[in-house]
């Protein structure tokens, strides 16, 4: 399917190389290089190249921001880019299905849900709890039994190692019962609360760490051009000021030879 594209971008004097893992992504683009993952099902192949693509038109639109993430001022050559970049997040929305991040969100609200109900039943025992707060209940069992448990304070995984002895001890969270019998209940329950307090803050980071890279003026264009090539009537209805900017642009040639690219693909696209 991507024969004709790829020999078009190698007359370009684009290197195409399809043969490799992609650094574990997709694909990217660097220095008049194209790479896709060899690992691509047979329908994304196309999409892939002109999304790289796409980041090679904008190098050279903007060669001194590019790879900073460029701005949306400069591809759509506007002065106020707010409009567009709102359309744009649409776009994306409907492109890439991974932008929802809905698979974090579930995961994050289900470690939410484990939060509240480990804070409920410690407050049957202990009304005045806040997990904001230290447990000072726990720090007084633990100052006075001396108690391993406290490294379950920041970590769900202990490996305790005392050189002069020569041991080396392994607790766990899913040993807890095991390995603190003694251990009351409700401290059980706290380190729990904890644990899904640090995964449900981890999970929040990488909705965050993709929402950013989601909205990157270079990614947004690459996903509006891919968007271009699987369903321009619905792009042109869900972003019509991006969609406006560029059909009135890409005639001048401010976008090279993208809109000829962009041919091309939806031939092998829809073939």
């Amino acid at each position: 399917m991507e024969e004709k594209i790829i020999e078009y971008l190698k007359n370009r004097n684009i290197t195409v190389n399809t043969k490799t893992k992609a650094r574990g992504h997709l694909g990217f683009y660097s220095n008049e290089k194209i790479t896709i993952s060899k690992a691509l099902p047979q329908e994304k192949r196309v999409s892939v190249l002109v999304h790289e693509f796409a980041h090679k038109i904008h190098s050279e639109i903007e060669p001194d921001k590019f790879s900073k993430g460029g701005t949306l001022e400069k591809l759509f050559h506007v002065v106020n880019s707010d409009t567009i970049k709102e359309e744009l997040l649409k776009v994306t929305s409907f492109v890439d299905e991974n932008s929802k991040c809905l698979k974090l969100y579930e995961m994050k609200e289900e470690f939410e849900q484990k939060v509240k109900a480990y804070e409920n039943e410690i407050k049957k025992e202990f009304p005045d709890f806040k997990k904001s707060k230290k447990f000072k209940e726990y720090e007084k069992y633990q100052r006075k039994t001396k108690c391993k448990s406290k490294y379950f304070l920041k970590y769900d995984h202990i490996k305790i190692v005392t050189p002069w002895l020569m041991k080396t001890e392994f607790y766990t969270l899913e040993r807890l019962d095991e390995d603190f019998p003694d251990l009351p209940q409700n401290f059980k329950n706290y380190f729990y609360l904890l644990s899904n307090y640090r995964k449900q803050k981890k999970v929040q980071n990488k909705i965050s760490k993709m929402k950013r890279y989601y909205s990157r003026p270079t990614e947004l264009f690459a996903r509006f051009v891919e968007g271009l090539l699987k369903d321009e009537k619905k792009v042109s209805s869900v972003a019509p000021t991006a969609y406006a900017q560029y059909t009135a642009l890409a005639p001048l040639g401010y976008y090279k030879d993208l809109p000829e690219v962009l041919e091309i693909a939806k031939i092998s696209f829809f073939k």
